[in-house]
């Protein structure tokens, strides 16, 4: 006697991609609670390190909000108002955005340190955070029958 032996074999593939604001992997924002709002730092070589605030303005602070979905900034605070150790190391200074670029990382900077950057002088933001998130969800699914 012969024996059919019948199988489903059933895939589905969910794919979420979600973007909440105050994450970047390049630009982020530290020593506040608030997810858009703190000191600016960015990751060059796999290390977080600060920004001084030598010529920060608005027109960078709206670059680093909009590249972390958290609206536009309202202020430019010191770092002081964050309570920044006046330790850590800085990576960028003089950054002269326009306010269209993509990633701060993309505005003119120098990598030349000046001294009083290394005396807590960081550059911070507050954003509005008014771009709460976007997210996309898709599904897809594959059947297959053998016998």
């Amino acid at each position: 006697m012969l024996v059919k032996t019948a199988c489903l074999l059933q895939v589905l593939s969910v794919v979420v991609i979600y973007s909440g604001y105050g994450y970047s992997d390049r630009v982020g924002l530290t020593s506040s609670r608030a997810p858009c709002a703190g000191v600016v730092q960015v990751k060059i070589m796999r290390k977080w390190e600060r920004v001084c605030d030598s010529q920060w303005n608005l027109q960078d602070a709206a670059v680093v909000c909009k590249e972390l979905g958290c609206g536009v900034p309202y202020s430019v605070p010191p770092a002081s108002a964050f309570g920044a150790a006046m330790i850590d190391a800085v990576a960028i200074s003089d950054v002269q955005c326009r306010g269209d670029e993509g990633s701060l990382l993309q505005c003119p900077h120098s990598t030349r340190i000046q001294h009083f950057c290394y005396d807590g002088r960081f550059a911070a933001v507050n954003c509005t955070g008014k771009d709460h998130t976007s997210s996309f969800y898709s599904t897809s699914s594959l059947s297959i029958e053998c016998d």
